[in-house]
């Protein structure tokens, strides 16, 4: 068997290039081989032929504008992920500042308002105390039999000014709760004293005239009143009517043979009874059993502005402690206490 010869390879033909001059594939057999294999010839039989030179293989790469436009959103997104932290954290940094300067200038807002609401319970101190002793001055007055004729213009010239207006706009920071609660049930009753003092001097007014006309009478007892008997006992009925005298009788004098009743806003004589047949005659009614039954209005409102005075009194005094164990404490004594607890509050402790 001969050597098999080795085929020269084509550059230029497999690189699809050629060159001027056309190469004929030599022809050449090999034993055993059914086909032939072309070699290459040479253009002088003398002078191989150089080979050509390697020319450089370039590759073509497709790229989707897509993923270009995905991975400049992709680097747009990050770049404002990292604004948003830097300024969220610069907002932090302002924001801690802010509040710090807010809760500071809170804080001194609040000192300031507690110390002034301080002085104010100290005012309002002082005016429930003079409220207290006109009050129980009048009290005593009226109890002597004399009607307290300058009470009326004493109690429209104290204002307590604590009312709930002096706590609008006001800054409770730091403050306790117990001593917020106790500023506004204290703003409320001084409210509500306020308004019972105007209604007692309205009363006072009222009824200076007919409580002095009854001190002036003195302590006699009088008789006011006598039963008229009408009817004749014969066949019909025997009624009585209650009439006021004219003018009223002393007890300790002799009674009249007649009496000067009232009837319609007339006055009539009417003859006293002795004895016998009492129809058309009048019978003395026994003096304070009427104002039992039916007190006069002048007694009664006495009473109404006495019970008033003494109410509003203790309300400033306070109820006694010995008497129950949840007495109530007085409202100059609540005003006291409350300036404490907001000097304390405006002090910061």
């Amino acid at each position: 068997m001969s050597e098999e010869k080795k085929p020269k390879i084509d550059l230029k033909a497999r690189l699809g290039k050629t060159s001027g001059a056309s190469i004929p594939p030599a022809q050449g057999s090999s034993e055993g081989a059914g086909d032939s294999i072309p070699a290459p010839a040479a253009p002088s039989a003398s002078v191989p032929a150089p080979a050509p030179a390697a020319q450089p293989v370039y590759q073509r790469f497709e790229v989707d504008d897509s993923d270009v436009t995905d991975a400049r959103k992709a680097g747009f997104k990050q770049g404002v992920t990292v604004a948003i932290v830097v300024g969220l954290a610069a907002l932090g940094i302002g924001y801690a500042a802010g509040g710090a300067s807010e809760k500071s200038a809170g804080r001194a807002k609040a000192v300031a308002d507690m110390t002034d609401l301080a002085k104010k319970a100290d005012d309002a101190k002082a005016k429930l105390a003079l409220l207290q002793e006109k009050l129980e001055a009048g009290v005593k007055e009226l109890g002597s039999k004399k009607f307290p004729d300058s009470l009326a213009g004493d109690l429209g010239g104290i204002n307590v000014d604590f009312d709930g207006a002096v706590l609008g706009g006001r800054r409770f920071s730091g403050v306790s709760l117990e001593t917020t609660k106790e500023l506004i049930e204290f703003a409320t009753d001084v409210a509500s004293v306020n308004e019972r003092k105007g209604m007692i001097s309205t009363l006072l007014g009222k009824l200076k005239e007919p409580i002095e006309k009854k001190f002036k009478g003195g302590d006699k007892v009088a008789i006011s009143y006598a039963v008229v008997v009408e009817g004749s006992g014969k066949n019909s009925p025997i009624f009585a009517t209650l009439a006021g005298l004219q003018k009223s009788l002393e007890t300790e004098s002799a009674l009249p043979a007649k009496f000067t009743v009232m009837s319609n806003g007339k006055a009539s004589d009417v003859p006293a009874y002795a004895k016998g047949d009492a129809s058309g005659k009048a019978i003395a009614l026994s003096p304070g059993s009427f104002e039992r039954i039916c007190p006069d209005d002048t007694k009664g409102a006495q009473a109404q502005l006495i019970a008033q005075l003494r109410g509003l009194t203790t309300k400033l005094k306070g109820e006694d402690q010995t008497s129950s164990p949840d007495a109530k404490s007085g409202l100059v004594e609540r005003a006291a206490k409350l300036s404490i607890a907001l000097k304390k509050a405006g002090e910061g402790s």
